[in-house]
């Protein structure tokens, strides 16, 4: 039989191909993550859209009623106003 030595060159190179192979799974188990990752906040991104534009309408929508309401209170006070200088001018005829 053949007794074979020490070598420590080879032993240095399995430990760093294994060392090598960790890193390549943890590389790829952080990639996976990261691809999630990124699909989670795409939906994110598209869900705080579609809310930004539902928002955005109803804030249109309020704003058109106050433009409304501010309108019908101006007109009610202008007829008041009418109503009150036509009496005022035929009471004092």
């Amino acid at each position: 039989t053949f007794r074979t030595s020490f070598d420590p060159f080879n032993m240095i190179m399995q430990q760093l191909g294994r060392l090598d192979t960790k890193i390549d799974d943890l590389r790829k188990e952080t990639d996976a993550k990261m691809e999630k990752l990124d699909t989670r906040m795409d939906r994110l991104d598209a869900r705080i859209d579609r809310l930004d534009a539902k928002i955005d309408t109803r804030v249109d929508g309020l704003q058109q009623e106050f433009r409304n309401s501010t309108r019908e209170i101006i007109g009610t006070i202008v007829a008041v106003a009418g109503v009150a200088v036509a009496l005022a001018s035929w009471l004092l005829r």
